[in-house]
């Protein structure tokens, strides 16, 4: 079991306000994320908060500090929102929220950090230089920052970099007196299927001794992952069977398959220790 509980009242960090459908279809998907796996660290730094699925994958791994930014308005506060709810919920947690930046934190009663996350508001173009100079650790990121719809959420462009600033958002990181972060980045944009051999070209100009591999994204079709995922949730969340099956005879899963399986990958650059 993790530290965390969904049900109010129990042991625990309770983070039931962060459970919703966009965390359940993204880890499910992914069998939890599944490529950060003995890679990540105790920093998570993401672009595209979106729903914040990743924030929750993360904390569920034990990771301690969350930086994310999320450029569209009300995805921000949606996931603002959320994490107060949280605040309110657990017993020894406070917050400073600001209309471009909110610091969420959480401790036990002793006084020693669960978690810290600070949410951004805008371009990650425009962030991410900004503030890794003031960071002088190693960190892990989740470059997920790209446009993913014509319209609604996902749909707002980087006013720098415009519907994709992956290799922005690496230039920053290149320029970053730390050359072993450890780099996940989603290629689930047709701005980048083309542009593979080219992103592994300047992750391996960021730091020569990085591995750089290619890892599905998803696991929806393998059986054995499914039953892995579904293991998770019942023990990890508390989810019973019933509403597992719930969800399966609604197409919840189905649903949301993607479209095109080959291009659904993470480019993976790490430094093996």
């Amino acid at each position: 079991m993790n530290k965390y509980e969904v049900q109010p009242n129990s042991k625990g960090i309770n983070l039931a306000s962060l459970l919703n459908d966009a965390y359940l279809r993204e880890s499910y998907l992914s069998n939890n994320y599944c490529f950060w796996d003995n890679i990540i660290n105790n920093t998570l730094f993401e672009s595209g908060t979106y729903l914040g699925a990743g924030v929750l994958a993360a904390l569920t791994k034990g990771v301690q500090n969350v930086y994310s930014i999320e450029i569209d308005k009300a995805l921000y506060d949606i996931n603002v929102k959320n994490m107060c709810d949280v605040i309110r919920e657990n017993d020894y947690g406070d917050c400073v929220i600001n209309p471009n930046q909110s610091l969420f934190r959480v401790t036990d009663n002793k006084g020693n950090l669960i978690f810290k996350i600070n949410y951004f508001l805008g371009d990650s173009c425009g962030i991410i230089p900004q503030l890794l100079p003031q960071i002088n650790t190693k960190l892990s990121f989740w470059l997920d920052g790209h446009v993913s719809s014509s319209e609604g959420h996902a749909s707002t462009a980087s006013p720098i970099a415009g519907k994709e600033p992956l290799f922005h958002e690496l230039e920053a990181i290149k320029q970053h007196h730390i050359k072993n972060h450890n780099l996940f980045l989603d290629i689930d944009s047709p701005d980048n299927w083309e542009r593979k051999d080219e992103i592994k070209d300047f992750l391996k100009s960021i730091n020569p001794d990085y591995t750089v591999d290619e890892v599905r994204r998803f696991y929806f079709d393998d059986p054995d992952e499914v039953i892995k995922y579904e293991s998770f949730l019942k023990s990890e969340w508390g989810v019973e069977e019933s509403a597992i099956q719930k969800l399966k005879d609604n197409r919840f899963w189905q649903d949301r398959l993607p479209d095109v399986w080959d291009n659904n990958v993470v480019i993976r650059a790490y430094v093996e220790e």
